[in-house]
């Protein structure tokens, strides 16, 4: 309910965060930093709902989850689409 827990992550290039909305009443929406495009994650595709690949398109309800591989090198910010002063960081390295 507070945010996400870590809020901060460090992981190696290739491997995958999993989003788990543990939350006791909200829906939350992992997506890409900057609010509301979504577009600092480099990675894209035609079916991408806004800017980026790392973006959930939707509200997850509690127990819900949501997988993304992060395949880019870097510091990247991410925020819930539905309570944006809800922030995090994955770190991707080598």
């Amino acid at each position: 309910d507070a945010g996400f827990s870590p809020s901060s992550v460090t992981i190696k290039q290739g491997q995958t965060v999993r989003f788990v909305n543990n939350s006791s009443s909200q829906e939350m929406w992992p997506a890409s930093a900057v609010h509301p495009t979504h577009s600092v994650y480099p990675q894209k595709s035609g079916s991408d709902c806004l800017g980026s690949s790392f973006d959930a398109c939707k509200g997850l309800k509690p127990s819900e989850s949501w997988s993304f591989t992060f395949n880019s090198v870097g510091e990247w910010r991410y925020h819930d689409h539905m309570h944006p002063s809800k922030t995090g960081t994955v770190v991707v390295t080598q």
